[in-house]
This record gives C-alpha cells, sequence and structure tokens, in this order.
C-alpha cells in the first residue's frame, strides 16, 4: 500500500520488553494466589511461595534496571544492563519456566492447555532472561489468539524441547507462519502471527539475544486440508564451567 511506512527503530519499544515480561509472570502468579485461596483446604505455605517468588522476580530485574544507560555497543545497540554490571548468564530452565507461568494463564482464557516438558540437563544462556522467556511467551500468545479463530481444531499447545551440540531448539506447532518471508510460491496464506512492523521489530530482538527463529511448512493431520507450520526458536547454549 501507498501509505505503508518502512519500519525503522523509532516504531519498537525495545526498552519495555523486560519489563512487559515481570508484569505477566506477576500478573499470572496473581491469577495462582486467587486459585490457590479459592480451594477448600487453603495451602498458606503455597501461597507464600507465589507471593516470594513474584518478589524475587521484580527483585531480579529492578537489579539490572538503571537512571542512566550504558554507551551503545555493537554488542548491546538495542538496550543495556545497568553500567558497571557484569552479564550474569541465566539458566535455560529458569527462562522457560518463565515462559511457561506466563503462558499458562493466557492459553488458558482461550481455552487452550500448554503442554511442556523443560530439558532435563542443565543449561545456559547469555541473552536477557527477561527478553528471551518474553520472545517465547508472545509467540505461544499469538498462536493463542489465532487459534480462538479456528475453534474445535486445537485443544492443547506443546513445545518440544530438543538437546543439541551447544543448542536447543523449542519447537511449536501453529497453524499459521511467522510471516509470509521463506514461503514457497505455492503456499498461499490468508494471515500470519505477525505483521510486518512486528517482525521487524522481533527480529532485532532476536539478533540481540543471539536468538534464531525459523519456520517451516509441515503435513497437516487435519481433514480440511489447512497449511500447517512448525515453528523453532534455537537458543545457543553452553555448560556451567565452560
Amino acid at each position: 500500500m501507498q501509505n505503508e511506512s518502512i519500519p525503522t527503530h523509532e516504531n519498537c519499544n525495545f526498552g519495555s520488553i523486560s519489563f512487559q515480561m515481570l508484569t505477566e509472570v506477576l500478573r499470572a502468579r496473581s491469577f495462582d494466589i486467587l486459585e490457590a485461596l479459592s480451594c477448600e483446604q487453603v495451602d498458606v505455605s503455597h501461597i507464600r511461595r507465589l507471593a516470594t517468588h513474584m518478589s524475587l522476580s521484580a527483585d531480579d530485574l529492578i537489579n539490572v534496571t538503571g537512571l542512566i544507560r550504558a554507551p551503545l555497543t555493537q554488542s548491546s545497540e538495542y538496550g543495556a544492563h545497568r553500567p558497571g554490571l557484569p552479564t550474569e548468564p541465566s539458566s535455560l530452565h529458569s527462562v522457560l519456566e518463565l515462559s511457561k507461568i506466563a503462558a499458562k494463564h493466557r492459553l488458558k482464557e482461550c481455552s487452550l492447555q500448554l503442554v511442556f516438558e523443560p530439558p532435563c540437563k542443565e543449561h545456559f544462556i547469555s541473552g536477557n532472561p527477561w527478553e528471551v522467556s518474553w520472545v517465547l511467551f508472545f509467540i505461544l500468545n499469538r498462536i493463542a489468539s489465532s487459534q480462538e479463530q479456528r475453534p474445535m481444531e486445537l485443544s492443547e499447545i506443546q513445545i518440544n524441547v530438543t538437546n543439541k551440540e551447544s543448542m536447543v531448539d523449542v519447537c511449536i506447532d501453529s497453524a499459521l507462519p511467522l510471516t509470509a518471508h521463506e514461503l514457497s510460491d505455492n503456499v498461499k496464506i490468508e494471515s500470519t502471527l505477525f505483521s510486518e512492523l512486528e517482525w521487524y521489530c522481533l527480529s532485532h530482538i532476536l539478533r540481540k539475544n543471539d536468538l534464531y527463529l525459523t519456520q517451516r511448512e509441515v503435513v497437516s493431520n487435519s481433514q480440511n486440508g489447512k497449511k500447517a507450520f512448525e515453528l523453532t526458536l534455537r537458543l545457543p547454549t553452553f555448560q556451567p564451567g565452560f
């Protein structure tokens, strides 16, 4: 379209991604506490653990924020940690758990269940844990939203985590592709998970955290012959002591 502008950095809200994820985690935990309080036998210890997790999550993010932003470098072009503080590696398990906590209630609102088993082997990533977890949450939330327009097609969203050499692949099935990019000419689609502007902004967050997000068409098991896609988020990892 002629009035469609070219995406630029000014269109993207890079600085708020971590806080968006924290908000989703706190929102999800508040639902968990309400559910725990509605039980006949109220487990005070469980509620205390939920509240403690909310407090620790907020403290973790507060510790890496500051009034003054560090000078931009090639590695911190789209945001930086607090000046003078080294970047601490984060557990992949904790990052995936944040995504799971935030996505659980969002999917439940769409009558979907999240099926997810974290990797047994411990891995670490060097990216921003809040941004990495937000990327996965954002994908899950979009898949759930698109599923609302296709009732009775799915009752759950399954995440498959595959360990590879120095990396982990997180795979999710979707009825819609990420974008129209990298699709063969004979694949006709009515809509995508992300708009061109959203994909532009998301791509920068992916590059900042050394993440790779790909899509491929797979054989659909549905009888209506609709297209299906497998989305893969690849996270470079390392072992403790490396």
